[in-house]
Protein backbone atom coordinates (compact mmCIF):
# COMPACT_ATOMS: atom_id res chain seq x y z
CA UNK A 1 0.00 0.00 0.00
CA UNK A 2 2.95 2.05 0.92
CA UNK A 3 4.21 1.56 -2.97
CA UNK A 4 0.96 2.30 -4.11
CA UNK A 5 0.61 5.58 -2.17
CA UNK A 6 3.80 6.99 -3.58
CA UNK A 7 2.97 6.59 -6.73
CA UNK A 8 -0.81 8.53 -6.38
CA UNK A 9 1.74 11.06 -4.87
CA UNK A 10 3.70 11.55 -7.40
CA UNK A 11 1.26 11.46 -10.08
CA UNK A 12 -0.20 14.19 -8.24
CA UNK A 13 2.64 16.27 -7.71
CA UNK A 14 3.19 16.13 -11.46
CA UNK A 15 -0.49 16.82 -12.82
CA UNK A 16 -0.41 20.12 -9.63
CA UNK A 17 2.77 21.07 -11.49
CA UNK A 18 1.22 20.80 -14.93
CA UNK A 19 -1.57 22.84 -14.33
CA UNK A 20 -1.72 26.66 -14.98
CA UNK A 21 -0.97 28.48 -11.48
CA UNK A 22 -3.28 31.20 -12.24
CA UNK A 23 -6.40 28.90 -12.13
CA UNK A 24 -7.84 28.96 -8.62
CA UNK A 25 -10.43 27.38 -6.75
CA UNK A 26 -12.72 25.07 -7.91
CA UNK A 27 -11.48 25.38 -11.22
CA UNK A 28 -8.54 24.28 -10.46
CA UNK A 29 -9.80 21.19 -8.45
CA UNK A 30 -11.87 20.02 -11.71
CA UNK A 31 -9.18 19.89 -14.60
CA UNK A 32 -6.86 18.19 -11.71
CA UNK A 33 -9.31 15.86 -10.92
CA UNK A 34 -9.70 15.07 -14.59
CA UNK A 35 -6.25 14.49 -15.33
CA UNK A 36 -5.59 12.47 -12.02
CA UNK A 37 -8.97 9.98 -13.03
CA UNK A 38 -7.34 9.64 -16.59
CA UNK A 39 -3.86 9.08 -15.26
CA UNK A 40 -4.60 7.06 -12.22
CA UNK A 41 -6.36 4.06 -13.78
CA UNK A 42 -3.21 2.21 -15.06
CA UNK A 43 -1.99 2.43 -11.54
CA UNK A 44 -4.53 -0.07 -10.24
CA UNK A 45 -4.45 -2.39 -13.40
CA UNK A 46 -1.19 -4.21 -12.33
CA UNK A 47 -1.90 -3.67 -8.52
CA UNK A 48 -3.30 -6.34 -6.23
CA UNK A 49 -5.47 -4.70 -3.73
CA UNK A 50 -5.02 -6.79 -0.72
CA UNK A 51 -5.53 -3.80 2.41
CA UNK A 52 -6.89 -4.78 5.35
CA UNK A 53 -5.67 -2.49 8.01
CA UNK A 54 -6.83 1.40 7.57
CA UNK A 55 -4.29 3.42 6.18
CA UNK A 56 -3.29 7.21 6.12
CA UNK A 57 -0.91 8.95 3.59
CA UNK A 58 -0.98 12.58 4.02
CA UNK A 59 1.55 15.29 1.86
CA UNK A 60 1.10 19.22 1.24
CA UNK A 61 1.68 21.02 -1.81
CA UNK A 62 3.20 24.31 -0.73
CA UNK A 63 3.95 27.28 -3.14
CA UNK A 64 3.74 31.08 -3.42
CA UNK A 65 -0.16 30.71 -4.82
CA UNK A 66 -1.59 27.51 -3.18
CA UNK A 67 -1.67 25.09 -0.48
CA UNK A 68 -2.61 21.77 -0.98
CA UNK A 69 -3.41 19.41 1.52
CA UNK A 70 -3.93 15.43 0.27
CA UNK A 71 -5.22 12.59 2.17
CA UNK A 72 -4.92 9.40 0.27
CA UNK A 73 -7.43 7.15 2.88
CA UNK A 74 -7.89 3.36 2.95
CA UNK A 75 -11.23 2.60 5.17
CA UNK A 76 -11.67 -1.13 5.86
CA UNK A 77 -14.36 -0.63 7.89
CA UNK A 78 -18.26 1.25 6.64
CA UNK A 79 -18.00 5.00 8.17
CA UNK A 80 -20.19 8.09 8.05
CA UNK A 81 -19.10 11.62 8.63
CA UNK A 82 -22.47 13.71 9.77
CA UNK A 83 -22.79 16.99 9.41
CA UNK A 84 -18.93 18.03 8.20
CA UNK A 85 -18.83 21.94 7.31
CA UNK A 86 -16.53 22.46 4.51
CA UNK A 87 -13.75 25.22 5.28
CA UNK A 88 -12.12 24.95 1.93
CA UNK A 89 -12.69 23.69 -1.30
CA UNK A 90 -11.95 19.74 -1.25
CA UNK A 91 -11.81 17.14 -4.18
CA UNK A 92 -13.03 13.86 -3.62
CA UNK A 93 -11.86 11.05 -5.53
CA UNK A 94 -13.09 7.56 -5.47
CA UNK A 95 -10.37 4.57 -6.31
CA UNK A 96 -12.51 1.58 -4.77
CA UNK A 97 -15.63 1.15 -3.36
CA UNK A 98 -19.09 4.08 -3.38
CA UNK A 99 -19.03 7.62 -1.47
CA UNK A 100 -22.46 8.02 -0.96
CA UNK A 101 -22.41 12.33 0.05
CA UNK A 102 -25.54 13.99 0.98
CA UNK A 103 -25.45 17.84 0.27
CA UNK A 104 -27.21 20.53 2.68
CA UNK A 105 -28.55 23.89 2.99
CA UNK A 106 -26.29 25.60 4.83
CA UNK A 107 -29.39 27.85 6.73
CA UNK A 108 -32.13 25.46 7.03
CA UNK A 109 -30.49 22.34 7.30
CA UNK A 110 -32.28 20.34 4.56
CA UNK A 111 -31.30 18.04 2.15
CA UNK A 112 -30.74 19.77 -1.00
CA UNK A 113 -29.53 16.98 -3.41
CA UNK A 114 -28.06 12.96 -2.31
CA UNK A 115 -25.61 11.11 -4.69
CA UNK A 116 -22.79 8.45 -4.71
CA UNK A 117 -19.24 8.27 -6.47
CA UNK A 118 -18.13 5.17 -7.71
CA UNK A 119 -14.72 4.53 -8.27
CA UNK A 120 -13.00 6.88 -10.52
CA UNK A 121 -14.97 8.91 -10.17
CA UNK A 122 -14.62 12.73 -8.55
CA UNK A 123 -16.39 15.48 -7.17
CA UNK A 124 -15.67 18.97 -6.21
CA UNK A 125 -17.15 20.55 -3.41
CA UNK A 126 -17.06 24.17 -2.60
CA UNK A 127 -16.14 25.71 1.16
CA UNK A 128 -18.94 26.04 3.64
CA UNK A 129 -20.92 23.49 2.03
CA UNK A 130 -22.43 21.24 4.60
CA UNK A 131 -22.27 17.44 3.95
CA UNK A 132 -22.95 13.99 4.96
CA UNK A 133 -20.62 11.56 3.90
CA UNK A 134 -20.80 7.62 3.94
CA UNK A 135 -17.40 5.16 2.74
CA UNK A 136 -18.81 1.59 2.43
CA UNK A 137 -16.42 -1.50 3.83
CA UNK A 138 -12.98 -1.18 1.99
CA UNK A 139 -13.13 2.54 0.69
CA UNK A 140 -10.10 3.74 -0.87
CA UNK A 141 -10.18 7.21 -1.99
CA UNK A 142 -8.43 10.66 -2.12
CA UNK A 143 -9.50 13.84 -0.56
CA UNK A 144 -7.36 16.89 -1.92
CA UNK A 145 -8.51 20.04 -0.02
CA UNK A 146 -7.53 23.48 -1.93
CA UNK A 147 -6.13 26.51 -0.29
CA UNK A 148 -5.40 29.55 -2.34
CA UNK A 149 -2.99 32.16 -1.12
CA UNK A 150 -3.55 35.06 -3.17
CA UNK A 151 -7.16 36.06 -2.60
CA UNK A 152 -6.96 38.99 -4.42
CA UNK A 153 -8.44 39.54 -8.18
CA UNK A 154 -6.24 42.16 -9.43
CA UNK A 155 -3.28 40.84 -11.94
CA UNK A 156 -0.18 41.47 -9.82
CA UNK A 157 2.43 40.84 -12.88
CA UNK A 158 0.87 42.27 -16.03
CA UNK A 159 0.56 39.26 -17.71
CA UNK A 160 -2.50 37.04 -18.97
CA UNK A 161 -4.22 33.76 -18.88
Amino acid sequence: MNDLSKQIENLIIDQVNFLNKKIKGINFLELLKFNLIENIKPLFKNHAFDQTKEFIHKFNIDNEYFLIEVKIIFIDKPSSILKKVLIKDTLLISLKEVIKIDVFNNEKGKEIKSFSILPYMGVCLSEKTNVNLNFLKNCFYVEIIFEDKLKSVENIKKDTI
